[in-house]
C-alpha cells in the first residue's frame, strides 16, 4: 500500500467510513490496546477473520504488537519503520526456513 492509500484507510476509519472488515478492526484497535481474543469478541466476527486483517495492518505499518500480544496504532511517523521491519522480519524468517531446508544449496549448484 502506498503512503497516500495508507493516510486515506486511516482518515476514513476514524471519519467512521468503516467500509470493509479491515476498517472495523483498526477502528477497534483506535479506541484501545486489545488482543485478538477481545477484538472477536466486540467485532463478533470470526477469529480467522480477525487473524487476516491484523496481519494486513501489520503489514501495512499502522497497528503494532506488544510483546504481551496486545495491538495498538503506531506512532503517524514510525509507519513506515514499522512496515519495513515487518517486510525485515519476514524475509529472515523465511531464508532462515528456506536455509534449515537446504533450498538455498539447491538453488547454488544449478
Amino acid at each position: 500500500m502506498t503512503q497516500i492509500s495508507t493516510d486515506t484507510f486511516i482518515k476514513q476509519t476514524r471519519l467512521g467510513e468503516l467500509e470493509t472488515k479491515r476498517h472495523w478492526v483498526y477502528a477497534r484497535i483506535l479506541k484501545g490496546e486489545a488482543d485478538i481474543h477481545t477484538i472477536v469478541q466486540d467485532l463478533n466476527f470470526p477469529i480467522q477473520t480477525v487473524s487476516g486483517r491484523i496481519s494486513e495492518l501489520l503489514d501495512q505499518g499502522i497497528i503494532s504488537q506488544t510483546e504481551e500480544g496486545k495491538f495498538y496504532p503506531t506512532n503517524i511517523g514510525m509507519v513506515e519503520s514499522s512496515k519495513m521491519g515487518r517486510q525485515w522480519d519476514k524475509f529472515k524468517k523465511w531464508k532462515s526456513l528456506g536455509e534449515k531446508m537446504g533450498y538455498f544449496g539447491l538453488m547454488e549448484t544449478k
